[in-house]
């Protein structure tokens, strides 16, 4: 049975506005299937939050743990941003332009849009921004 673990998990309503980080961690029988991290800005009203790092290892992709895995931050940061009496307005995430092909095709099946990209940040590659509107 797939099972989530939330470090830390979300402060207490009502939140403070302070910036906050968390590590979804998705296991089943106690086997690792995908970790992600995301972050939330202290300026909440601003309804914004970026996924810093989604990752699902090669055995586990291709079966909608990378869906499950961002379901569970989107929901999160919904109920973080609810506490704190907001809105989450957009989630964004940066991928490399070469080397994350699959992961750029799974944001757009996702419902993110490439909105921009920023040059010269790697040697050989761009940095590709995606944002997913909530509104």
């Amino acid at each position: 049975m797939i099972a989530f673990q939330f470090d830390p998990p979300l402060p207490k309503s009502p939140a403070p506005p302070a910036s906050f980080t968390q590590t979804i961690t998705m296991t089943d029988a106690g086997q690792t299937l995908g970790v992600a991290r995301w972050h939330s800005p202290a300026n909440a009203a601003a309804g914004l939050v970026q996924v810093l790092d989604l990752t699902v290892p090669p055995p586990h992709q291709r079966v909608g743990n990378g869906k499950r895995l961002l379901d569970a931050v989107i929901e999160q940061a919904r109920e973080l941003h609810r506490r704190r009496g907001t809105k989450l307005r957009r989630v964004w995430i940066g991928v490399e332009q070469k080397s994350q092909v699959i992961g750029r095709a799974f944001l757009t099946s996702r419902g993110f849009h490439h909105i921009a990209t920023v040059d010269e940040l790697y040697r050989d590659q761009e940095l590709m921004v995606f944002v997913k509107s909530m509104d």
